[in-house]
């Protein structure tokens, strides 16, 4: 077996996995409780670009060529990078807690805070693994982090009912983040010399990147926003009743993403990056298509299967609520499939580091997705964040279409 089909086949797995314990969950929690695990869920995704100004995004792709020692200094910096937004980050959570309303929800803002952090720093160790050709290890990684460890959970649920609760999720989840990173650090190990001690942290190099990444990082959190904001407006208008049923609905799409990640966006982003750098223009075309044809064939067909999958899950479940929304999973779907089969142009745009078109069409897109979450969800009902998923989706693919055949 190929390593993107081992890739795949793992991601699979885990997406297997994920959809036992969405199916446990809307079995045995109350909607109300499964919405509260999607608002934390969400905050987590928006989290992740918040945090570390998107440092990444430039070592990333600097890193790919370097020799060991100079990728040894550039993840350092990273980390006291990510490190300085974390203190910022407990810093104001400290301060949101002597609100009223951090008081009455300290339990579940605490769990939020503490998976924002190791999340972000789980991700960037899976970052720079992708880049340094690592793309099945990192994968595992991943896998370890976000459903292996659901077995274990649904084990010690069966032992201990009382226990039945959001906050032993939300644990569990820190358990196996917690574990990643000690894996990660492990295999990093090797690339420990005493440069990464005695050459000091280069402020003009920061200050540098960071007025590169401060439109990515702007566009980043956009992105995570405009696939994670609708659920705060339904929390607002509609009720935690209704973002449970949201969040299901998200938490089974989000199989097209993530299975088009592993499987091949992961894999062949690297060449391009590499052969663009090299001034290899043939080759970086050939790559492209390739990512395109590959793309839009798997996400069509995964696409079609959930079509036909999901309804039976709900259907099994046996709550009516479920079934009620099944228009809105469509639109859902339909929308993430166009967001996915926009991904490549995304590539294109950063193998040449085309920054300023991908920062500005992710503003566009973000303050066309608000804009419709407001009026389609207070207007509309819950079929307002489908609607508004599909105008978002397609606004994203418009826009980066126009700007790869710009020039092409």
């Amino acid at each position: 077996m190929n390593l993107p089909a081992a890739n795949a086949s793992l991601r699979i797995f885990s997406l297997g996995l994920k959809f036992g314990f969405m199916f446990v969950l809307g079995k045995w929690f109350e909607l109300n409780e499964l919405g509260t695990y999607g608002l934390v869920a969400s905050f987590v995704a928006i989290a992740i670009p918040l945090l570390g100004f998107r440092f990444d995004y430039i070592i990333s792709r600097e890193i790919i060529n370097l020799t060991e020692p100079k990728v040894a200094i550039r993840i350092r910096d990273q980390v006291l990078v990510y490190g300085f937004t974390y203190v910022l980050m407990i810093v104001a959570c400290l301060y949101f807690w002597q609100s009223s309303f951090g008081k009455n929800r300290s339990s579940i803002i605490t769990y939020a805070v503490i998976l924002a952090i190791l999340e972000s720093l789980a991700t960037l160790g899976m970052t720079n693994l992708i880049s340094l050709n690592r793309p099945i290890v990192a994968n595992i990684l991943f896998f370890i982090r976000s459903s292996a460890w659901i077995p274990f959970f649904l084990v010690f649920i069966c032992v201990f009912p009382s226990e039945k609760k959001i906050e032993t999720i939300l644990s569990f989840w820190i358990i196996a983040i917690v574990l990643s990173i000690i894996i990660n650090l492990c295999l990093f190990r090797k690339m420990l010399c005493k440069s990464i001690f005695t050459i000091p942290f280069d402020v003009n190099s920061f200050v540098s990147c960071f007025k590169k990444c401060l439109p990515i990082w702007i566009s980043s959190i956009s992105v995570a926003a405009v696939a994670n904001l609708d659920r705060f407006f339904v929390e607002i208008y509609l009720g935690r009743d209704l973002v449970g049923i949201a969040s299901f609905y998200s938490s089974i799409v989000v199989s097209l993403p993530a299975i088009l990640n592993s499987s091949v966006l992961f894999f062949i982003y690297p060449s391009m990056v590499s052969a663009y750098n090299n001034g290899n223009n043939e080759q970086f075309l050939r790559l492209y298509r390739k990512m395109f044809k590959k793309t839009f064939s798997l996400t069509t067909i995964l696409s079609l299967g959930l079509i036909g999958f999901v309804p039976l899950i709900a259907v099994a479940l046996g709550k009516y609520e479920f079934t009620k929304y099944l228009n809105v999973l469509w639109l859902i779907i339909f929308a993430s499939w166009m967001r996915c089969t926009s991904e490549p142009y995304y590539y294109f745009l950063y193998a040449k580091r085309m920054d300023h078109q991908i920062w500005l069409s992710n503003l566009i897109v973000l303050l066309i997705s608000f804009i419709s979450n407001y009026y389609f969800v207070s207007f509309l009902g819950l079929i307002g964040i489908g609607l508004s998923g599909v105008l978002s989706s397609f606004s994203l693919f418009l826009i980066r279409r126009y700007c790869v055949f710009k020039t092409l």
